[in-house]
């Protein structure tokens, strides 16, 4: 308890000499580092390892008829190379879904097959009228403002 105690205290109290003496823009950036640091400090001291899940996040890319090609799978590209896993949602009838070129594309998994609560970002592609049938699936908006 006492070394809790005193490592916060000591924390606190250089955290607030050093923004006292730095410039506000320098002060922030670092402090924003506090989980790369508690991450980097696991990794070395306690020989911790974070899968690639925990790394980057996980993803919830939603398709309705009308989805824009490029704002779909430019962003589904890239976090998949970077190792995120990166999900892909039909919130039509069945898997498949046109997109506003009428190329067919087949989702991973149904609206009702994924919990939105262990994704870290969803991506809503444009695209119409793929944006006006997304904005009009109740399910969809629900997820949105969760």
């Amino acid at each position: 308890m006492y070394a809790g105690f005193f490592s916060s205290g000591v924390a606190y109290t250089l955290q607030m000499v050093g923004q006292k003496y730095t410039k506000p823009v320098v002060a922030s950036l670092i402090l924003s580092l506090e989980a790369v640091f508690a991450a980097l400090a696991g990794y070395l001291l306690l020989d911790e390892v974070m899968t690639s899940r925990e790394f980057l996040g996980s993803f919830i890319v939603f398709l309705a008829n009308g989805f824009e090609i490029l704002e779909t799978f430019s962003p589904v590209d890239v976090l998949k190379r970077c190792g995120a896993e990166v999900v892909t949602v039909s919130t039509e009838k069945d898997l498949f879904v046109s997109s506003s070129q009428n190329n067919i594309v087949k989702a991973d998994v149904m609206l009702n097959e994924i919990d939105y609560r262990d994704a870290d970002l969803v991506v809503i592609p444009g695209g119409y009228p793929g944006y006006i049938n997304l904005r009009e699936n109740k399910d969809v908006v629900d997820i949105v403002k969760y």
